[in-house]
């Protein structure tokens, strides 16, 4: 459940990249853009690290293993909707997983077989991880208004775009599995998304973190 040389160098890739379109609606300000670029790159190499490290131990679970990609043509569309959009949107999907059914292990070279469910279960896992960020980071925001507030936001926009059918997103997986499952997962990031700032997603936030939470649980564990 290691992370290669390769994909260290990816994550780096993929913080820096997200962390510059996060920032992109204060170079249209001041020089306060210089502060938030570190904390948004603590943010979101602190996100994607956990969710990739969700990732592979449910892909452990079922005798395979991933590897996380940066992803060209995912840099060149989210730099693009942040600039379009002044960045009001942060299009925080810069790379993908590939599940693989052949690797070597200690006793040589393993092959596995891995169903279409299972690589549904792989990559949802991913998206629910930065759900249950998100709603981690609404229950501290009153410690940190800055910090958590973005780190909620980083991890919604994750979620949210990551759930879009098409490769090599995770969306395009867990679609392809269960229509049904990518719907309801896609509502709920996209209820996040739109109540993020208001009352009732507090209240229903916390309900959310525990139906999420028990779901995973008795699906992968």
């Amino acid at each position: 459940m290691e992370f290669t040389r390769q994909e260290i160098n990816d994550i780096i890739l993929s913080t820096l990249s997200i962390a510059c379109t996060l920032i992109v609606s204060n170079l249209f300000l001041n020089l306060a853009w210089i502060g938030k670029f570190f904390m948004a790159a603590i943010i979101v190499s602190a996100s994607l690290i956990i969710k990739l490290f969700i990732q592979k131990r449910v892909a452990e679970k079922y005798d395979c293993e991933i590897k996380y990609a940066f992803d060209y043509s995912l840099f060149i569309v989210g730099i693009l909707i942040a600039f379009a959009s002044q960045g009001s949107i942060i299009f925080a999907v810069m790379g993908g997983i590939t599940a693989s059914s052949a690797f070597v292990s200690r006793l040589g070279h393993k092959y596995v077989n891995i169903t279409q469910r299972e690589r549904g279960l792989i990559n949802l896992s991913g998206p629910m991880a930065n759900i249950v960020l998100a709603l981690i980071s609404l229950l501290l925001y009153p410690l940190s208004n800055d910090f958590f507030q973005l780190m909620l936001n980083v991890n919604i926009y994750m979620a949210l775009f990551a759930l879009i059918p098409i490769p090599p997103l995770d969306g395009s997986k867990v679609f392809w599995w269960n229509r049904l499952v990518w719907l309801i997962s896609f509502i709920i990031a996209l209820f996040m998304f739109f109540m993020a700032r208001t009352v009732l997603f507090s209240i229903i936030g916390i309900i959310l973190l525990v139906i999420v939470t028990f779901v995973l649980w008795e699906k992968m564990f």
